[in-house]
């Protein structure tokens, strides 16, 4: 695959990428990139929800603030999923969907509930781990950060009627059809939080479908960006503008209210302003990734999966808590969760071979 570097300098991206079903050197940056800012999210929010009761309310606040200026990541991983799965030149049957996308998925999602389960096991709290760990399957009680791999599992289900719209309908028809799933998800996410006393399983269906409307909006922009992207400019001056914003009306909302986060939620308008941003901008990337950049890209998946390990043992159970240290000490645990995580998916990957990490 040629860098961007490679042609006409001044090229629209659209004619280097369109319809390629190759290796895109861009979608390993965004990969790597976002699974850094992911490490660095979940190490300031397991801070703040493993030493609640330790730290001020200002780092409360300041935590929040810094997480809200950070929802962008997973949305760049849905929209890189979406510029290569809505690929009208990529074949994909429902057996590739089962065999393939979900069979990995799943299997990780098994492996990594087991896994915490038995970390968040209670021998005094009365329930048994086989007990536990069917309930954490079901309903996603075990780590609350395994919901990516719940939604994957459902835009893969809807894969076949995701890609029959996007080729049926024109970048202008995906753009509104985009606007109006992300418009749905604010009516659901506002209907919900203000219904009053709803059962508990009302709440998490209700929660679920407003969590996945709004992502699938992201699947459709990354291919539309893919294809079109916006000017660096502008992008640059909307990150500026979304990421302030985010971070005042966070830090504003959380000296009023306890949790401040409904600000960044992913239907945001303007966390998809910056999420599209980034990503437009990271599409511009000219020299080809390295190697490390490819070997962090093929180990992503492991990585999201494997920080969480350790933000928990070393947080939780050691009670290391990075708000002693500022800003340094999330920033230094932070590169340290990160490159453990791609050691120990490296490891695996290399000694078994497995696809699963």
């Amino acid at each position: 695959m040629p860098s961007i570097k490679d042609g006409n300098p001044k090229a629209d991206l659209a004619n280097t990428l369109r319809d390629s079903n190759q290796w895109v050197s861009q979608f390993s940056y965004i990969r790597v990139i976002a699974c850094m800012a992911i490490v660095l999210l979940h190490s300031v929010n397991g801070a703040r929800v493993y030493h609640v009761d330790t730290i001020s309310a200002g780092e409360s606040v300041a935590a929040y603030t810094v997480c809200s200026a950070l929802m962008w990541a997973v949305p760049c991983f849905l929209m890189v999923s979406g510029a290569l799965l809505l690929d009208p030149a990529k074949e994909i049957t429902w057996g590739k969907i089962f065999k393939k996308y979900i069979r990995r998925v799943f299997v990780a999602l098994v492996i990594f509930t087991a896994i915490f389960t038995f970390i968040r096991h209670d021998p005094q709290g009365g329930t048994g781990l086989v007990y536990e760990f069917f309930t954490g399957l079901a309903f996603n009680h075990c780590m609350s950060y395994l919901w990516y791999l719940y939604l994957m599992i459902a835009i893969y289900l809807m894969l076949p009627l995701l890609r029959k719209a996007a080729a049926a309908m024109n970048d202008t028809g995906l753009w509104l059809l985009s606007a109006a799933l992300v418009i749905i998800s604010i009516v659901l996410y506002i209907s919900i939080n203000s219904a009053g006393e709803l059962s508990t399983a009302l709440i998490g269906i209700g929660s679920s479908i407003q969590l996945l409307t709004g992502c699938t909006a992201y699947v459709f922009i990354g291919r539309l960006i893919y294809l079109k992207r916006f000017d660096a400019r502008l992008c640059a001056v909307l990150l500026v503008i979304t990421t302030a914003g985010l971070a005042i009306a966070t830090y504003k909302m959380g000296q009023v209210v306890g949790d401040p986060s409904f600000i960044s939620i992913y239907c945001s308008p303007l966390v998809v302003i910056q999420a599209s941003s980034i990503y437009s901008l990271l599409l511009g990337i000219r020299p080809e990734a390295g190697a490390f950049i490819k070997s962090a890209d093929k180990c992503s998946f492991g990585i999201y999966l494997v920080h969480m390990i350790f933000v928990r043992l070393s947080m939780c159970e050691l009670g290391l808590n990075p708000f002693d240290y500022g800003p340094f000490g999330f920033i230094l645990m932070s590169a340290v969760f990160f490159f453990a995580a791609y050691a120990v998916t490296w490891i695996v990957k290399k000694i078994t071979g497995s696809a699963i990490l």
